[in-house]
């Protein structure tokens, strides 16, 4: 599950809702439809039931109504026409004489499924009260007719009272759900899911969903990916010495001049790339694609580490905060992201042990 959530934003999990709808609209307009011609014809042909033929006829039209306007307009997801005609076929399925009440169970389940929690509860309960009061009149034997089919029994109603129960349990989470993803996303909740709430940056865990696909893409490219591994040097002093608020200000800045100096959209698509993230304490993690040579590479790696050459104020006190960097380059020292993040993690320990400040490659 978490597979297929991995790569949708909180906006796209929301919009499935309408999509969702639509389908939902389609599906309870298409089948009834198709079954209520099929099931008029037949009994058509064989010249039966024609109070069936009149109102299951009437309630095709409806349902092909719907599915007309479902095609023709992209925001249409009304249900109401589909409603009437499924309430028209369950009614008929309960007071005409040769009826079959078994229709009325995946009839009456349709209509909690297709609607909203508030109105599918409505349309169980006028059902529910209408059968209820079938149900005495066939006992109190007050009706003007008898059914040749099929009778309305306490234990049929109650089978039909626990259906209706689960579909509005099911129903009612499925909606609630929805509008809890709504809700996180209108309320700007979807920068907490993919992003470090210190630096601002990527989290761990949208950089590695979102680099394993970018790598897969870059599988055939002729341009270089390289891997770079960044950790803040003497770290350790900084917050024994400071304090951790003063090491969370060093973090926020490495970040925000980080951040400055690296590419946050595909230049093919234009959509949002998670390139850069926190990795862990104070290391970070950055991917470049799609660079031309060797050479650039390296100019990419210069104008990073000048970024934060200068000293900086921290506390109330000038700091010169610099960083030593691993880089590992996709297909030469390893084909995965685990494997190009375990190369660059040890050549960034041969910058540490060769003075820090500076970049090494794998």
């Amino acid at each position: 599950m978490l597979d297929v959530l991995a790569n949708k934003t909180l906006k796209d999990m929301a919009d499935m809702s309408q999509i969702r709808q639509r389908r939902l609209c389609y599906a309870a307009s298409a089948i009834p439809g198709a079954l209520l011609t099929i099931y008029s014809v037949i009994n058509l042909v064989l010249q039966v039931r024609y109070p069936f033929v009149v109102l299951n006829s009437i309630s095709a039209l409806l349902c092909f109504i719907t599915l007309w306007r479902l095609k023709r307009s992209p925001r249409f997801c009304s249900t109401t026409l589909v409603n009437i005609a499924l309430i028209i076929t369950a009614v008929a399925h309960v007071v005409l004489p040769e009826r079959h009440l078994f229709w009325v169970f995946p009839v009456i389940a349709t209509v909690i499924i297709i609607n909203r929690f508030k109105s599918a509860l409505h349309y169980a309960i006028f059902f529910s009260l209408f059968l209820a009061g079938m149900l005495l009149a066939e006992w109190l034997n007050i009706l003007p007719y008898t059914f040749t089919i099929d009778t309305l029994s306490a234990p049929l109603y109650t089978s039909y009272l626990a259906m209706c129960i689960s579909c509005l349990t099911s129903n009612y989470y499925y909606r609630k759900t929805n509008q809890y993803l709504k809700d996180l996303y209108s309320a700007g909740i979807e920068e907490l899911a993919y992003t470090d709430p210190l630096t601002g940056l990527s989290n761990r865990w949208s950089f590695e969903e979102w680099a394993t696909r970018k790598l897969r893409q870059q599988r055939n490219s002729a341009a270089l990916t390289a891997l770079v591994f960044l950790d803040v040097d003497n770290f350790k002093y900084i917050n024994d010495s400071l304090g951790h608020d003063a090491g969370d200000e060093v973090l926020q800045l490495f970040a925000k001049r980080l951040d400055n100096c690296v590419r946050h959209t595909d230049r093919s698509t234009q959509k949002h790339e998670y390139s850069v993230c926190r990795y862990a304490g104070d290391e970070f993690l950055l991917l470049l694609s799609d660079v031309p040579d060797l050479d650039t590479l390296k100019s990419i790696l210069n104008r990073i580490s000048e970024s934060c050459s200068d000293k900086v104020e921290i506390g109330a006190y000038l700091q010169s905060v610099t960083f030593s960097i691993g880089v590992s380059l996709f297909g030469k020292d390893g084909d995965t992201l685990e494997k190009l993040i375990r190369c660059a993690d040890q050549a960034m320990y041969v910058s540490k042990h060769n003075g820090k400040n500076q970049y090494s490659f794998y």
